[in-house]
């Protein structure tokens, strides 16, 4: 069974992504802001990151440049409104691009395809 953390500001979405998910066979934590994010993957292991791109005190980038730092080797999806060009850029300089990131608000169908195929690729 897949261990998906999802780390997103929004409490309602994270509920609904825990019940689809854990619904789908997926063993499923919670994060509630970048720094719960990367306490939680630093101190377990994930083999998917599902997590808001922009969160209130921790920008999306610094939880992709921690996981690198520690060798974090789960796959990552990137959930968001909109990428600026800040953002844009600091993807792209970490090896992230179009693939990995899903626009809200999120198909919950869009989303079990893009873990699915993640997690395939990541084998």
């Amino acid at each position: 069974m897949s261990k998906i953390l999802i780390a997103d500001d929004e409490k309602t979405l994270r509920d609904i992504f825990l019940r689809f998910l854990t619904l789908q066979g997926y063993e499923v934590s919670l994060a509630e802001s970048g720094r719960d994010a990367i306490a939680k993957l630093n101190a377990d292991f994930f083999d998917m990151l599902i997590m808001d791109l922009k969160m209130p005190g921790t920008k999306g980038a610094e939880i992709l440049r921690e996981m690198r730092r520690n060798k974090n080797g789960a796959a990552v999806i990137i959930l968001t409104g909109a990428v600026d060009a800040e953002d844009s850029k600091d993807l792209k300089e970490l090896g992230y691009d179009v693939r990995d990131i899903l626009y809200k608000p999120v198909d919950l169908f869009e989303l079990l395809e893009a873990v699915k195929r993640k997690l395939l690729h990541k084998v």
